[in-house]
């Protein structure tokens, strides 16, 4: 049985491994194999898997290993209470792990290289007399320091897509600065809001859909209230907000995917945790005045639209006779139905409110 090791503080479960390699003097086969009892675990840079087997190696428990030492809070901040809890079983060692590795892949699969700060990298030697690998400094997006507030540095060696397992720390490899030094202050911000999705409450996410979107675009005057959202002014705000080169880096220059969010309430592939910070970091600051409407609203190209008070006295008296129609003969419609019978059901999905004549027959109906 090994001595237990020390895990420091927002260390990768990975990194704490490969330090462990180093002390013991093991090949990470070998420990996998013979220390933890996992011989098909894999020097994976974001793992989190097999905790219930790491813990003990650290003195800690697999809940605060999941908690600490995983992105594991980030990459479920916006998830279905469903999804997390699979990936808590899967990590945790209780189910197989594929609802775990789709969770993770979504939230870090666009981060190619390791990065490191300077800084921590230094104070990290002062310490401990060794340097590890941050949470912090590995999320999507993240090119900035918390800490120091200074720019991040990328070294050679691969975070994702390889199973190949590099011993060396931080303070041992080549490395370059990540970026424009310009981009440093724009970018705190998401380098502050991905740290506090890491430090979040041990719960379930809190899903994001259309209605949560609008309501920041309305309340911060980007929307007006009964409006759509105009994509190509929505990628505006967005390139406006964060600069194209950075957009580029992480892979999000086609910002087609902004517009989704305020379309669908359940998509087959979810928003990972860094488009929606990006979106709710543009949206959070207050719009520019802007007249005669607001900065997102859609506004059709085409012809004006029919007066309001035109298309009720058009509809209205059709609606009633089809009404006293349907009556008479003893007719059960929906209200779908009776709306498409007058071809009304569409103006008056979308104009309701200004369509008082046609709503009170509407709710005659109803009654």
């Amino acid at each position: 049985m090994l001595p237990q090791m020390r895990i420091y503080e927002d260390e990768l479960v990975s990194s704490g491994l490969i330090r462990c390699c180093r002390a013991f003097r093991l090949p990470f086969k070998q420990l996998a194999r013979d220390v933890l009892g996992l011989p098909g675990l894999h020097p994976v840079f974001f793992s989190a898997y097999g905790l219930e087997a790491v813990a003990p190696l650290f003195g800690t428990s697999p809940d605060q290993l999941l908690w600490d030492h995983t992105p594991f809070p980030y990459a479920t901040a916006f998830t279905s209470r469903k999804a997390y809890e699979r990936g808590r079983d899967a990590a945790l060692g209780r189910t197989a792990m594929a609802p775990l590795l789709v969770i993770l892949q979504n939230a870090t699969g666009t981060v190619r290289f390791r990065r490191v700060c300077p800084q921590c990298v230094q104070e990290d030697l002062e310490h401990y007399g060794e340097s590890y690998w941050h949470r912090v400094h590995n999320l999507p997006g993240v090119l900035t320091c918390v800490r120091h507030g200074c720019a991040l540095s990328s070294t050679p060696m691969a975070a994702t897509g390889e199973l190949r397992t590099f011993y060396e720390l931080p303070h041992e490899c080549k490395k370059s600065r990540v970026g424009s030094r310009a981009w440093v202050f724009v970018l705190a911000e998401i380098a502050s809001r991905s740290a506090q999705l890491l430090r979040r409450q041990r719960s379930q996410g809190e899903p994001r859909g259309p209605n949560w979107y609008r309501h920041l675009a309305v309340s911060n005057a980007w929307l007006s209230a009964r409006r759509q959202v105009d994509p190509h002014q929505l990628a505006k705000v967005i390139s406006g907000a964060f600069p194209r080169t950075y957009l580029h880096k992480v892979g999000l220059e086609n910002l087609r995917w902004a517009s989704e969010a305020f379309r669908r309430e359940r998509s087959p592939t979810p928003l990972s945790p860094l488009k929606h910070l990006i979106l709710e970091a543009a949206l959070s600051a207050e719009a520019p005045v802007s007249a005669p409407h607001a900065v997102l609203d859609f506004v059709s190209s085409g012809p004006p639209n029919t007066a309001s008070s035109d298309l009720d006295d058009f509809y209205a008296p059709r609606a009633h006779a089809e009404l006293s129609r349907a009556v008479r003969s003893g007719e059960r419609l929906t209200t779908e139905a009776f709306l498409r019978r007058i071809a009304a059901h569409g103006v008056y999905r979308h104009r309701k409110q200004e369509l008082p004549k046609l709503r009170e027959v509407d709710l005659e109906f109803r009654a």
